[in-house]
């Protein structure tokens, strides 16, 4: 029996995002005091870009867990929301690497210029609702991506261009699932990590997406990790729901995974990214 999971209310998505927001502001605090240096663990540089696709200005962080950068292709990792994740992508990567169960690969995260990442984030990772004006620049945030950060770090690091992921938490597992969906057939990035995405946003929009999806296309080659907290209060239904209905599919090159955690919003990215990473890369 199909759930019911529509919601209507504008208000009610407004007031779950500001509250998500706080909820994160005060795992940021938590998240610098308990990640070490990501010097610890490899080599980072940094660099800032004003987006032709979003007119907005990006502090963006590149991480190897190595000495040096890499002098032969390697994967590439891009973080949303790099102001929180960041240290916890490069000491993952760093771990997961040396234990074997990964490549190494090469991070970029994504940060603002105007030190307002926490409410800047919000138009980046959310499409407009559909049917509706709206000022969120979701695809253009895409283009953002695929058409002049990664591109620019391809041009200037050794990048293999068939493994590209995409992680993202709470807004940015939902930009990940969405992006997806929105360019099915052919996928810039061929692995994705969406870690307690806001799948309930807007009119259900992102289910009704993944259904007409399923009538225009035969297959989705992607590896596709999806995570959340089990004290996440409706989340945890709402996800085992769509990785229900993308598994049921069967879509022959999709490769995907769903697991839950005993967390919160606030702790299931680590877990999530952590299970994602091994998932993707195996």
């Amino acid at each position: 029996m199909r759930m019911n999971l529509k919601f209507t209310s504008r208000q009610r998505e407004l007031s779950k995002i500001k509250y998500t927001i706080a909820q994160l502001l005060l795992l940021m605090l938590l998240f610098q005091s308990c990640t070490k240096d990501p010097a610890d663990f490899g080599v980072t540089t940094s660099f800032e870009t004003t987006s032709a696709n979003t007119e907005t200005a990006y502090k963006i962080d590149v991480f190897y867990p190595d000495a040096s950068f890499p002098t032969t292709p390697v994967p590439i990792v891009v973080m949303l929301d790099g102001f929180w994740y960041h240290d916890m992508g490069a000491e993952l990567l760093a771990e997961l690497s040396e234990e074997g169960t990964i490549p190494k690969c090469l991070m970029v995260s994504i940060d603002y210029v105007s030190g307002t990442g926490v409410y800047d984030r919000a138009d980046d990772l959310i499409y407009p609702v559909l049917h509706e004006e709206d000022s969120r620049v979701g695809p253009a945030f895409y283009g953002f991506l695929t058409e002049e950060l990664v591109p620019n770090i391809e041009a200037n690091y050794m990048i293999d261009t068939t493994q590209r992921v995409l992680i993202g938490h709470s807004l940015g597992g939902f930009f990940a699932l969405y992006s997806l969906f929105d360019n099915p057939t052919e996928p810039f990035f061929q692995k994705r990590i969406a870690a307690s995405g806001s799948i309930g946003l807007g009119d259900n929009e992102l289910f009704v997406l993944e259904e007409a999806i399923s009538t225009q296309v035969s297959d989705i080659d992607q590896d596709l990790f999806i995570g959340c907290g089990t004290l996440v209060g409706s989340a945890t239904i709402m996800h085992q729901e769509l990785f229900n209905r993308i598994d049921s599919r069967n879509y022959p090159n999709m490769n995907i995974a769903f697991e839950t955690y005993p967390k919160t919003h606030g702790t299931d990215p680590y877990p999530s990214f952590k299970n994602g990473l091994r998932h993707v890369f195996n």
